[in-house]
């Protein structure tokens, strides 16, 4: 059990990066702390699933079913080299955190986790704008990257939603 553990805790917080500017290695910050479940997490059994959220009722398909690591409070829906789908349980929310080192480069890859976001939910953009979903470049890639003088967390939103970064 403290191996699977351990190995959940790697993919969802502790997974390091390498090739950056500096040429260093990171951890990706912003997903949440992960409580180690002491059972398997329960995970849904039907091919849909309903999220709550503030638009109503969403019907998705069900995500955890090829979910690369599951938890009590979190799965990780996909995780690329370029960003990672989580979901989180105790607010219904999705975190896809982007490792880019320029701007361009985060609108291309945002452009591929929007993708793969609504492929693995297969619902529509309409759809998908009524989740509570968190598309953003970490703070140590705006800090370790070329984003003219940013600095901080940088949210860019889903591109097809509105008071998105475009």
């Amino acid at each position: 059990m403290a191996v699977a553990g351990l190995l959940v805790y790697a993919l969802l917080v502790g997974r390091k990066t390498t090739g950056g500017p500096s040429g260093g290695t990171g951890v990706i910050p912003g997903l949440p702390p992960i409580s180690y479940p002491t059972t398997p997490a329960a995970v849904p059994s039907g091919d849909k699933i309903t999220l709550q959220t503030t638009g109503g009722m969403v019907e998705v398909n069900n995500f955890y079913k090829g979910a690369a690591a599951v938890t009590n409070s979190a799965a990780l829906v996909k995780n690329e080299p370029e960003y990672q789908l989580v979901y989180l349980r105790d607010d219904s929310s999705f975190l896809i955190p982007i490792q880019a080192y320029s701007m361009a480069d985060a609108l291309k890859f945002r452009v591929d986790a929007e993708t793969d976001f609504l492929n693995s939910l297969g619902i529509s953009k309409a759809d998908v704008c009524k989740l509570d979903v968190d598309v953003y470049v970490p703070q140590d890639y705006v800090m370790g990257g070329n984003f003219a003088g940013r600095s901080g967390t940088i949210h860019l939103g889903l591109s097809f939603c509105p008071n998105s970064v475009k």
